[in-house]
């Protein structure tokens, strides 16, 4: 949670990747994407990175992470989708 605090989000996704637990993704991607908060200080290169985290999370056994994966992934592609128009 600090790299995102401190606007270093290419950072906080390759510590993302590092640890690969789905519990500190959850919390991560919850806290951030799934409400919507800070997605437009992702780049094209970031989206890339951060969409197989949440399709893990829409993969797995527990409602609530299915959610925050769908959540985190409608927010960030709405959020591009929008800013490519």
């Amino acid at each position: 949670m600090q790299y995102w605090k401190s606007g270093n989000v290419a950072s906080a996704i390759n510590a993302l990747n590092m640890m690969n637990d789905l519990s500190v993704t959850m919390d991560v991607i919850n806290s951030t994407f799934a409400k919507g908060f800070k997605v437009q200080m992702l780049n094209m290169e970031n989206v890339a990175q951060l969409i197989p985290h949440c399709m893990k999370l829409t993969n797995s056994k527990y409602e609530t992470h299915i959610l925050a994966g769908l959540k985190a992934t409608l927010n960030i592609l709405n959020f591009h989708k929008n800013a490519l128009i």
